[in-house]
């Protein structure tokens, strides 16, 4: 009788049941001896933190690069017919005026692409009306700044840059550089941050 409990035991443990005999037991007592449910949650950061903080070093280092006696206003908000527009920012001097949005981009868009886009966008009566009101700039440029987030320069944003002389070889370099880390560590931080507790 004793070796055939010890048998019932060894199979329930290995089902993972309980080690107590219930069959003779009530039912509040067969529910204490039930192992307790495991309660998980799953934290998922959210994978679009990555190209937006990325994107937040960019523009922090475009500023700083437009040190040429620029002034800058950040992320000013222009009304249009086809709604408000945001650049990342305006940098005027004098009559000269340059319209800058960033972007960061994945491994699947075309950065020349998102470039045209962002001209498109941007370059407009609207928009160029609103500069020459607000900034008194009658010379105004249209500069979208793509970059990916593996810290690669599109070849037309960074052309425009060292035409405009608001940047140097080592300026690119070094934004990109700060992109690269950053969108690094923004991506190991995503990837270790999935947990279960």
């Amino acid at each position: 009788m004793e070796a055939r409990s010890s048998t019932t035991s060894s199979k329930s443990a290995k089902n993972g049941q309980s080690l107590w005999t219930t069959s003779n037991a009530t039912t509040s007592e067969r529910e204490l001896c039930q192992p307790a449910p495991v309660q998980r949650e799953v934290v998922t950061p959210t994978a679009a933190a990555v190209p937006a903080a990325a994107h937040r070093r960019t523009i922090t280092m475009c500023s700083s690069a437009a040190r040429a006696g620029f002034e800058i206003a950040r992320e000013p908000v222009i009304p249009t017919p086809a709604g408000p527009r945001k650049p990342d920012l305006i940098a005027h001097m004098g009559r000269f005026g340059i319209v800058v949005d960033a972007q960061v981009t994945n491994d699947q868009q075309n950065m020349r692409q998102v470039y045209s886009a962002k001209r498109e966008k941007y370059d407009n009566d609207d928009i160029n009306q609103f500069v020459r009101s607000t900034y008194k700039a009658t010379n105004i440029c249209h500069l979208p700044v793509i970059l990916s987030w593996r810290g690669l320069w599109c070849d037309k944003s960074a052309s425009d840059l060292l035409t405009l002389g608001t940047c140097n070889r080592r300026d690119l370099a070094v934004i990109a550089t700060r992109v690269l880390i950053g969108g690094a560590i923004i991506h190991r931080d995503f990837t270790y941050a999935t947990s279960v507790r």
